[in-house]
């Protein structure tokens, strides 16, 4: 059978409940499959019923297999994976072992996951520039999925965060974020893999709505 993130991921939002709001802050939170959902609320109960250690135990295979197909998806050695209890602990790992990760990723070369995230980086920058009132901050190129907007209208960056809610999460982020690098304000699109041209048409005609 092909692989059918090959072609098309629409599969990938196939498998999530239906989204309420159009969701551009991946980096801030992923959204869970069904099957995630399913699994988490399972061993929450099989904890209840048989205890935390025992539950543990019985996941570890499964967790396992998890680091394995994990690792192979995103194009690094099986040791390369490691599950951590939140995004802080997870920036934490990272830069504890950034020179190591940095070698390996490159090492491993792009898989097709962060080839996808790059695409969607790229075309969300080509979808966005010349919009009247914003300017993309960052190349058309950048090997990245997350795009930062400067407001060159003299736009309120959170007052546009709160228009575009609920029906298009993005991020307001400030300067406080990265003092040394950052001199304005910007508004940040990170969209997921299965992010389409109608997504990105349905922000650029809400940013215009806004101005």
């Amino acid at each position: 059978m092909a692989d059918p993130a090959a072609a098309d991921w629409g599969w990938w939002r196939e498998r999530r409940l239906p989204g309420g709001p159009l969701h551009l802050d991946t980096a801030a939170a992923g959204r869970s499959s069904l099957a995630t959902l399913a699994a988490t609320a399972a061993h929450a109960e099989r904890e209840a019923t048989t205890g935390a250690y025992v539950a543990q135990e019985e996941a570890e295979p499964l967790l396992a297999q998890g680091r394995a197909d994990l690792a192979r998806l995103l194009g690094v050695p099986d040791g390369g994976v490691a599950f951590v209890p939140s995004a802080q602990a997870a920036l934490d790992t990272l830069l504890a072992g950034l020179c190591t990760a940095v070698a390996e990723y490159l090492a491993a070369g792009p898989s097709r996951v962060w080839a996808r995230l790059a695409e969607v980086g790229r075309q969300t920058r080509e979808a966005l520039a010349g919009l009247p009132g914003w300017a993309v901050a960052d190349p058309v190129a950048a090997p990245s999925a997350i795009v930062a907007l400067r407001a060159t209208n003299g736009q309120d960056i959170g007052k546009t965060r709160s228009g575009l809610l609920p029906g298009i999460v993005t991020t307001a982020a400030s300067t406080l974020r990265a003092p040394r690098d950052m001199t304005e304000p910007l508004l940040r699109v990170s969209p997921h893999v299965d992010c389409t041209a109608e997504d990105l048409d349905r922000l650029r005609q809400a940013l215009l709505a806004l101005d």
